[in-house]
């Protein structure tokens, strides 16, 4: 048992200050989240809090420490009891280390924009638009200094690439409804009035 326990905690060791080199020379391409293809609400799925905790990161921290504890572990503990308690300590380990990334990188994502922030904007239609709502086109819009991209649908004539429009309404989080800027020029001032 001890041979596994040193052999974790020499793999993990060596793999996490190979990690902190890369990080010092500027590549961070060790941060990937293991993924896993399950339906939503499920407990692997990517809003489950299985995963969300589960990165490369997590996992060698976790093994680290597994190979740690169990050497540290007193030798008149039977092989069973340390075993349990060298995996405790790195599940712990992986859960504490797994939801500190996890909570920076949803810090770091509240920067995103808010799509109630489109409203009044004015924008270019980057895919055409069929008319009356019978279907679905694209449009960036700049918003908070950033060029954001939405579905978009229009109650109008369809619009074509190109086109310069603004935004009406939300239909959701990721679509919107845009008019010709031409079609509704007094109205897109008072949104824009109202959204400042």
């Amino acid at each position: 048992m001890e041979n596994l326990y040193t052999w974790c905690a020499v793999l993990g060791g060596a793999i996490f200050l190979i990690q902190m080199a890369t990080l010092i020379i500027g590549f961070d391409g060790f941060d990937a989240d293991v993924d896993f293809d399950h339906p939503p609400g499920d407990l692997l799925s990517h809003d489950g809090w299985f995963v969300g905790i589960v990165t490369f990161r997590s996992l060698v921290a976790a093994l680290t420490v597994f190979g740690l504890v169990g050497l540290a572990t007193p030798p008149q503990f039977e092989a069973m009891h340390s075993l349990a308690i060298a995996f405790l300590a790195g599940f712990a380990t992986l859960y504490a280390v797994g939801w500190s990334f996890k909570k920076m990188y949803e810090i770091r994502s509240d920067g995103t924009v808010n799509v109630q922030d489109t409203l009044g904007l004015a924008g270019t239609v980057y895919l055409g638009i069929p008319g009356q709502e019978t279907g679905q086109g694209k449009v960036t819009i700049k918003v908070g200094g950033r060029t954001m991209e939405y579905a978009a649908m229009t109650r109008g004539e369809p619009l074509k690439t190109g086109t310069a429009i603004v935004v009406t309404g939300i239909l959701n989080p990721q679509t919107l409804e845009v008019a010709s800027a031409a079609e509704v020029p007094s109205r897109s001032a008072s949104l824009a009035e109202a959204v400042e």
